[in-house]
This record gives C-alpha cells, structure tokens and sequence, in this order.
C-alpha cells in the first residue's frame, strides 16, 4: 500500500513534535534537579538554624540559672551535651557566654556544624551561629 503525501506529511510532523517534547523535558530536568536539590539543602540549613537557636536558648536558660560565671558557664556546657549528632549536625559547642550582673542577663552564644544532606561543590558544610540572651534569675536581690 502506498501513503498518500499527506499522510506521510502529518507523519514527520508528529515524529518531530514527540522529538521536540523529549529535548524539553531532558533541559527541564538538567535545570530542574539541581534547583530541586539545591531546595532540599536550604530547607535542611534553615532547619539547622532554628535548631541551633532552641539550643542556644538552652544553654542560657542553665546559665541564667546560676549564681557566678564560672558556674554558669559550666551548667550551659552541661546542657549542651545532651545533644546527640546526627548525619545533617555533626557538633554544637557553646562559643561564648557574657554573665551581666549589672543588666541581670546572660548571654551564650552556640556554634553547629552541619553536613549537607545533598553535597554541593563549595555548599557541603555550613557553621550555624546563635545567640540567646535569658534573664539571670538566682541573682540575690539588692538591699
């Protein structure tokens, strides 16, 4: 049987309009996947982040609980290990704390390590820092 030019026509042109769809959805996955990964990355990071600032408000809240410094700092240590690493927060370690007696507060900042879930060239590990400032609440009372 022999096809009429028409039908040989409508052919090719679906041919080349399936051929078309296909290299559009191969660049749409090219471009795509990494902004999907990149998403899963930032979501993890800003995760992290509030993570490490619940943990920061820890640490102040024990060192806000004690009477000197020295004491303070070692009870907003303590408080910090409680924390148990993972694949995504390898560490977090109190980076400093300022014991104010004059303003009645204390504040701890935390330093956290974090691993990408999807590692990136230049994007594979993050320092998250926080800060929390608590009242400091067994300061005896003037007279």
């Amino acid at each position: 049987m022999q096809r009429s030019k028409q039908q040989t026509v409508k052919a090719h042109g679906r041919r080349s309009r399936s051929g078309q769809t296909l290299i559009e959805a191969m660049f749409g996955f090219v471009i795509l996947i990494p902004i999907g990964l990149a998403a899963v990355d930032v979501v993890t990071l800003m995760s992290a982040m509030q993570t490490n600032e619940q943990w920061a408000e820890t640490a102040a809240r024990a060192a806000g609980s004690c009477t000197c410094e020295n004491m303070g700092s070692t009870m907003a240590k303590k408080s910090l290990t409680r924390f148990v690493p993972t694949n995504i927060i390898s560490s977090i370690e109190m980076e400093k704390i300022k014991f104010d007696e004059q303003a009645g507060q204390v504040t701890v900042s935390t330093v956290m390590q974090v691993n990408m879930p999807i590692p990136m060239p230049l994007m594979n590990r993050f320092e998250c820092r926080a800060s929390a400032i608590q009242p400091l609440l067994a300061t005896p009372a003037e007279q």
